[in-house]
Formats: C-alpha cells, sequence, structure tokens
C-alpha cells in the first residue's frame, strides 16, 4: 500500500468516527485573524478580530466586534505631506441574515467607528484621522467551531476615500 492510500484512508476513518459538526449557530463570541488589501493606494493591513454575536430572531444576527491592525506597506498623501500608514483600530455593529443549506452562510452589513495613525515622513511627528467605516461581506461556517468570510469596506480617513476588499478566519469560543 503507498502512503497516498495508506493517508487516504487514515483520513476517511477519522472523518467517519469523528463528532459531526452541526454548523448554522452565528451566535456568541469569536475572535480571528484578519487581512485587508486598499484598493486606493495598495496598502495591506494585517490584523485581529474579537467580537459577539446573538440571534434575536431565527435566521437574523447582531452583534459587535472590536478589530486592531497594523498596515505592512503603504503611503498617502495627505493634505500636502506624505505619510506611512501606523496602526488602525475600530469598533463596529453588525447586522446579518442566515441562509443556505444547514444554515451555514451569512451575509452581513457592519457600521463603525474608526481610528487611524499616520506617520509624517517629511516632517517630525505623527497624526491620527477618525472616520465612520461601512461594509458588507459574506460568512460561511466549515464547523461549530471554523468560519472564513471575505468582504468590503469604505471610508475617508483624512479626507481620502478607502475601499478595501479583506478576509478572515475567525474561531469561536
Amino acid at each position: 500500500m503507498t502512503k497516498f492510500a495508506l493517508a487516504g484512508l487514515s483520513l476517511s476513518a477519522a472523518l467517519a468516527f469523528a463528532p459531526s459538526a452541526v454548523a448554522g449557530d452565528f451566535s456568541g463570541l469569536y475572535g480571528g485573524i484578519e487581512s485587508a488589501v486598499d484598493l486606493s493606494d495598495q496598502s495591506v493591513l494585517v490584523g485581529g478580530v474579537i467580537g459577539y454575536r446573538m440571534e434575536p430572531v431565527p435566521y437574523v444576527v447582531v452583534g459587535v466586534e472590536g478589530a486592531y491592525g497594523s498596515h505592512v506597506d503603504g503611503t498617502r498623501d495627505v493634505g500636502g505631506a506624505i505619510t506611512d500608514f501606523g496602526g488602525e483600530w475600530d469598533i463596529t455593529g453588525i447586522a446579518g441574515i442566515i441562509f443556505g443549506d444547514d444554515d451555514q452562510n451569512m451575509v452581513y452589513g457592519s457600521i463603525g467607528y474608526m481610528s487611524v495613525n499616520y506617520d509624517t515622513i517629511d516632517t517630525v511627528g505623527s497624526t491620527h484621522s477618525d472616520d465612520v467605516r461601512f461594509g458588507v461581506g459574506i460568512e460561511h461556517q466549515f464547523s461549530d467551531l471554523l468560519s472564513f468570510r471575505v468582504g468590503a469596506d469604505y471610508a475617508k480617513p483624512a479626507g481620502e476615500a478607502t475601499y478595501r476588499i479583506k478576509a478572515g478566519l475567525l474561531v469561536s469560543f
């Protein structure tokens, strides 16, 4: 028996005897990692998210989450000064609708407050900008423990429009 056949047989046996994970409950405490690409200036943001959601009526989810991230790369012209992105944090309200086979999918919208720090490159000092962020996305549960989501956000920190595409891997507690 080859290594691949043995590995396939072992995986099949493990899945057959593993307890089934029933998805469809997006309620509770969760946390995870998230990354975003700003389409306006090609900056990359990597960070973490933690939140709590509940299902007040069937198939409707509401919640709140907080996130912190750091820009890996990217600069922006803010008020005539070239700036380098620093850290960013936000607090966001989320509302979603559950759908699909076994209720494993959720489409959601979000609105929240964000704060971005900028380090000025051509002068000494740093500054920050606050704004309201709007977002939409879809999340898929692989199990009661693990889900994956993709989304898009819009904000206008420092007077410059920011369009982001983001992805996250979440773990429920």
